[in-house]
């Protein structure tokens, strides 16, 4: 009788909140297994088809090497570890899922950043490490992470990955006392040994995607006494996916992982990192400059999704761990500053690091984290209910251990799926993954030229939704997107070069079901401003709304929004959802426009908006990008 009272104040709730209208709708955008959806709908009760899987996404070591504490995403906790007995000793819930950890040079207090998409407003848990015990919580920006302490131990800064921006905590205080804007969507930051340089990596392009003699990422180098970016580094062109970052013990260079993206070329073909290759920045740090790029794959086999990065204790080896092909590169650190300082451009120069690298295999699925005890590297694997210690020896190999988390769960379809989105053992000689492309299932901000018939360049597509607003491509060459006929077997065969199989594709169309968007940063509090609420009238008023009708915000038919395309001839175009459109720009099917605002103002696209005053427009705008 309760189950069935939740259940009804649950789906009553979803019609009150504008999510459920009538039966056809329900249809479209409410996914399969309703009851299962209201019983866990926060992911903190487990029911036995949504197993509350842990997915450690971070890790870090206490100053005295004792202890580990590794964030569990999902299971919304941290795990700490005792080394010499190789167990969890202790876990520490919180109230939303950890993004990310470190500890001050005492190991006496853990600062973990939380946020989801549920609820993206970020904040700082300040934990005693003894107890497990929340001191305080410290409100920051939107989908908070990669929390880095000054040397001194008084200043915190947090990547604001949503808002764009780096907030500075007053630790003392345990208040946000400034904030520095970068550019988009910084997701990984480290600091100077002095304290002066924080390296911010921007981990997507910030440009038109027709800007094609320009278009990559950057790392920001903000001044800490200013509080200011006092260099933007622009990477090699197409770089993109900037997830991980260090800075050598001297201070003199960041080494930041990366892919580079070949999209001016016709991705026939993916040996020689045609289409994607896997790449380590090195960025001089007083210069502001690149000071190289090196290729982390061989010719022949891809080292796909590079992601963290960290030193062994005596400084002899770098180590990257590889999430795409479960995999870690051990790197001679001194002889690749020397080769990177002395040999030009690396960026596509697959024998010049061949003799001080190697990679080894690990257990964990997935790696995105790893940490440092001297020359034991612990590495995080989200896929996995546990995590491996490698001990570095040299090139010719390691030793891998396995430590338990908790108990082992059976992958549901759907966490099938979301594996499968990462995992690169499904493509050709491993260049890349599905996630390469369509960063955590949205786009990388690129214009692709893909494998199949007269085809001209395209911006990538955001995954959510692509299972309820059929086609899934902008000219629906991929009138859908599942089955056997579907564009995840299209994808599949097209851009990972390989022969599809229900056993890949069947929990891949699960994961893309259950997609759901994340909260807009541009909402109040999970409210629309008094702007947005202008806007949505506007929304009406000029005729947004039958090419964007709610709730999916797309009529699923094909317009001529007054885009030029010099590639193609054709001129009506699929109609894309407008849900996070505040976070897939550039837009337009050449992403030809980086504000939302310019293409709104298109007489083709709407008449009636061109002609909006500055107000109107800017209410207009501020509602479409908190959808």
């Amino acid at each position: 009788m309760k189950t069935t009272k939740l259940v009804e104040t649950f789906f009553w709730g979803l019609c009150a909140a504008g999510l459920v209208f009538g039966q056809s709708d329900i249809e479209k955008i409410i996914p399969p297994h309703l009851l299962t959806e209201a019983l866990s709908i926060n992911g903190d009760i487990e029911v036995k088809s949504k197993p509350k899987y842990l997915s450690p996404n971070d890790i870090v070591a206490s100053p005295d090497n004792m202890k580990l504490y590794v964030t569990e995403q999902t299971a919304k906790r941290v795990a700490r570890i005792d080394i010499a007995t190789k167990s969890v000793d202790k876990t520490i819930l919180l109230p939303n899922e950890p993004t990310g950890v470190t500890i001050n040079k005492d190991g006496t207090k853990l600062y973990v950043t939380i946020g989801s998409e549920r609820w993206s407003q970020g904040y700082v848990c300040e934990i005693d490490a003894s107890s497990g015990k929340i001191i305080r919580r410290i409100a920051v920006g939107n989908m908070a992470r990669s929390p880095v302490l000054a040397p001194s131990g008084d200043i915190l800064y947090t990547c604001n990955w949503f808002s764009n921006d780096v907030s500075v905590i007053d630790v003392a205080a345990g208040r946000e006392i400034a904030r520095i804007p970068v550019t988009r969507e910084p997701y990984a930051a480290a600091i100077t040994p002095d304290g002066k340089t924080l390296a911010v990596t921007n981990s997507l392009p910030d440009q038109k995607a027709t800007d094609t003699v320009t278009l990559a990422c950057k790392v920001a180098l903000v001044n800490t006494d200013t509080r200011t970016v006092r260099a933007q580094v622009p990477l090699p062109v197409g770089s993109h996916s900037l997830f991980g970052i260090c800075i050598t013990a001297d201070g003199k260079f960041a080494l930041a992982t990366h892919l580079i993206g070949r999209f001016n070329i016709p991705a026939t073909m993916l040996s020689n990192g045609w289409v994607h290759s896997n790449n380590l920045a090195i960025v001089d740090i007083e210069n502001g400059k690149l000071t190289n790029d090196v290729e982390l794959d061989l010719a022949n086999q891809g080292c796909a999704n590079p992601w963290g990065v960290t030193f062994t204790g005596d400084n002899k080896y770098l180590c990257i761990a590889h999430m795409g092909t479960s995999e870690m590169s051990i790197i001679q650190l001194p002889e690749l500053l020397d080769i990177a300082q002395k040999t030009p451009d690396l960026s596509h120069e697959f024998n010049a690091t061949y003799s001080i690298k190697t990679k080894v295999k690990l257990s964990v699925e997935g790696p995105r984290a790893l940490t440092a005890v001297n020359n034991k590297i612990y590495v995080t694997g989200y896929f996995s209910d546990f995590i491996n210690a490698v001990t570095v020896t040299g090139l010719n190999g390691a030793t891998i251990e396995k430590i338990d988390l908790g108990p082992e769960k059976t992958f549901t379809s759907e966490r099938q799926g979301e594996r499968n989105f990462s995992d690169a053992s499904i493509c050709f000689q491993k260049w890349q993954t599905c996630f390469s492309c369509h960063p955590f299932t949205r786009p990388d901000a690129i214009n692709w030229i893909l494998n199949t018939t007269n085809s001209t360049p395209k911006n990538a597509k955001s995954m959510l939704y692509a299972w309820w607003t059929p086609p899934t491509s902008w000219a629906a060459k991929r009138p859908h997107a599942g089955g056997p006929d579907g564009s995840i077997r299209s994808g599949i065969s097209a851009e990972l070069f390989v022969m599809p199989t229900e056993d890949v594709g069947v929990p891949l169309d699960t994961f893309f079901m259950w997609m759901r968007p994340a909260m807009s940063p541009h909402l109040d509090k999970g409210k629309l401003s008094e702007s947005a609420k202008r806007g949505k009238e506007i929304f009406s008023k000029v005729g947004c709304k039958y090419c964007h009708p709610a709730p999916l915000y797309t009529d699923m038919k094909f317009h001529n929004a007054g885009v030029e395309d010099p590639w193609d001839a054709n001129t009506d175009w699929d109609t894309p959802s407008l849900i996070e459109a505040w976070r897939t720009s550039p837009f337009g099917h050449t992403g030809s426009y980086d504000k939302i605002e310019d293409i709104i103002k298109l007489r083709t696209h709407s008449l009636g908006a061109s002609n909006l005053t500055t107000q109107e427009l800017d209410d207009l705008v501020k509602y479409v990008l908190s959808l």
